[in-house]
């Protein structure tokens, strides 16, 4: 299975290929407690059935009908995780909230049918409002791996190529700089001697 996101200019890259569902009791209460790793590509995903608290306020009047979005909100902790996650909550496949927990210390709830952990840093890209699905196989048009969507979404918005301009430039300059000072040591007769460690110009 894999798991897909579509941002909302129509862009649609695998967010995992390793997808793990904790549909057991057991299973939702441990969750990524205790691993000392994911690997990339990972993903664990928890599924939520209504339950008969949502059910009866949905059909209560308001304002008692936001007891429905009170009862919908999944919570998530970082008690024993020892790992960075992002975590992405969905509402029938779309995009509610996208965070960023630290291990140990952070909570984080939001009204969701769906909840979605992943190693931090895979869903840079993922936005409230995208959608997110499951598929068995991949249509063409998708970005196959999660580590290179960051270098299509670079390309496509032409941020990349100006970023390696800008470093070549930085280097020519540089360059420039380090042979004019070779050049006035030499015809002074200074720095014949031991010249010390040699400093690289930062990129």
């Amino acid at each position: 299975m894999y798991l897909v996101h579509e941002s909302a200019d129509g862009r649609r890259a695998v967010l995992a290929t390793d997808v793990e569902t904790a549909d057991s009791l057991a299973g939702k209460t441990r969750g990524l407690m205790f691993r000392e790793s994911l690997p990339e590509g990972y993903a664990l995903v928890f599924r939520f059935d209504r339950s008969l608290v949502e059910r009866v306020a949905g059909r209560l009047p308001h304002p008692f009908s936001g007891l429905a979005t009170l009862a919908r909100r999944r919570s998530i902790h970082m008690l024993f995780v020892r790992v960075p996650l992002d975590v992405v909550w969905l509402d029938d496949g779309e995009v509610v909230q996208v965070r960023r927990l630290r291990p140990w210390r952070d909570t984080a709830a939001a009204p969701a049918d769906t909840v979605v952990e992943l190693p931090a840093g895979a869903a840079d890209d993922v936005e409230p409002g995208d959608r997110v699905t499951f598929e068995q196989s991949l249509a063409g048009g998708v970005v196959r791996d999660w580590r290179s969507r960051r270098r299509h979404r670079r390309r496509s918005d032409g941020r990349g190529s100006g970023r390696r301009r800008n470093r070549e430039t930085r280097d020519h300059a540089a360059g420039g700089r380090a042979s004019g000072e070779r050049t006035g040591r030499g015809r002074s007769g200074r720095g014949q001697g031991s010249a010390g460690p040699r400093r690289h110009p930062s990129l």
